[in-house]
């Protein structure tokens, strides 16, 4: 079950931009490098250049009401994954290199989140972001994670919906 509960969340926060330019990917135990499908949001002449895509990630739990009902619920769990497309430290980062970083750090930020909380709230969503963002700093400098539609730039950030 937990398992079930990372590979749905593994990119998590809440509320991301208007759901332009959206996709499905298929589904899986762990969120593969393939469904991070970032975008040129700025030119790589323009210092450095920046990467960006928001999954939305779909998280369905089943809760009990007093009653005892069943009463499915989903949460979508928003987070827009930022990388910069050169920096001094790493030089050029591919975009494959950006999508492995940005999948390691899920994965892991979303096991290490969910191993210690039973369903899926808003608040484990920002806890989710909040993990990635210090990993993937600290392996790409310069990368950020925030929730969706926080960071304002003049292209769309590509919608992925996960799974």
């Amino acid at each position: 079950m937990r398992l079930v509960l990372v590979a749905i969340l593994l990119l998590a926060s809440v509320g991301c931009t208007d759901g332009r330019l959206g996709t499905d990917v298929p589904t899986g135990t762990l969120i593969p490098p393939e469904a991070f499908r970032f975008a040129e949001i700025v030119p790589e002449e323009e210092r450095g250049g920046w990467r960006a895509v928001c999954i939305h990630a779909r998280a369905g739990q089943t809760l009990k009401t007093p009653n005892m009902w069943d009463v499915d619920s989903e949460i979508v769990c928003m987070i827009e994954v930022g990388l910069p497309i050169s920096n001094e430290d790493r030089g050029y980062i591919s975009l494959r290199q950006a999508q492995e970083f940005s999948a390691l750090v899920a994965n892991e930020a979303a096991y290490s989140v969910l191993l210690n909380h039973r369903g899926i709230t808003a608040s484990i969503c920002r806890d989710i972001i909040l993990r990635m963002d210090r990993d993937l700093r600290a392996a790409v400098a310069g990368a950020r994670v925030n929730q969706c539609g926080t960071t304002k730039y003049r292209l769309p950030v590509p919608v992925v919906r996960w799974p």
